[in-house]
């Protein structure tokens, strides 16, 4: 497996994995120096995400690119619904989340290295990576009802290489009912975010936690009628 790795034809790839990794050091180094979490991170940027014009731009911008440091996903999605409300908070998460689903799709698939039968994993792993190969649309949907981690699920599907459109229209019909939780519970945020006076309006939250419930139940449906 190591000498494909290496080989020629690969050091592209490799020098372009080398620069990449480069940057994720650096980026953790210097958060890890100055006690920046996520969090600690997205407190800094709401002011600039709160503008009326520039504010949804560098957001989707933002969310877009993510996958390049691996910053949660999860974490702008809720805080769209407490910047931007739940319409255009949905709204903004769903077209900032696909695009960011097929950045991260096309980085796997740029990186994809072809390996001999001998190379490729048995036994779960190598039945689910079969399943995204032959049925990629019925696993990536219940993938995204499961609320799999959103990146890594874009990112082995562009390294498996299924098909493109197949995969960005269940990663669409998949993640709506968890956008739409994740923002109603950052909408049902009341009081600063960027200090400690916070509280949850439990009716807002309540809705949230419905939609999660019927996320997974869709889950259940499809696996059981698509998978098996």
């Amino acid at each position: 497996m190591w000498h494909l790795l290496f080989a020629p034809k690969n050091w592209t790839k490799l020098g372009a994995f080398v620069g990449w990794a480069a940057i994720l050091i650096v980026y953790n180094r210097y958060a890890l120096a100055h006690e920046l979490t996520p969090l600690e991170m997205l407190r800094m940027f709401l002011g600039v995400m709160q503008q009326p014009i520039s504010g949804p731009l560098i957001f989707m911008l933002f969310y877009i690119f993510q996958p390049l440091i691996f910053f949660p996903s999860w974490l702008l999605t809720v805080s769209s619904g407490y910047l931007y409300g739940v319409l255009l908070g949905t709204l903004y998460t769903v077209v900032a989340s696909n695009l960011s689903s097929a950045v991260a799709y096309m980085v796997g698939r740029y990186f994809y290295v072809e390996m001999p039968g001998s190379a490729r994993t048995q036994g779960t792993l190598q039945y689910y990576v079969h399943q995204m190969q032959a049925n990629s649309f019925a696993t990536v949907l219940v993938m995204r009802f499961l609320f799999l981690p959103y990146d890594v699920v874009s990112y082995v599907g562009g390294f498996l290489r299924i098909r493109f459109w197949p995969f960005m229209l269940a990663t669409f019909l998949g993640s709506i009912p968890g956008t739409v939780a994740f923002v109603l519970f950052g909408s049902s945020i009341v009081g600063d975010f960027r200090g400690e006076k916070m509280a949850l309006n439990p009716w807002v939250l309540g809705m949230s936690a419905s939609i999660f419930l019927v996320s997974l139940l869709l889950w259940l449906y499809f696996r059981k009628r698509m998978i098996g």
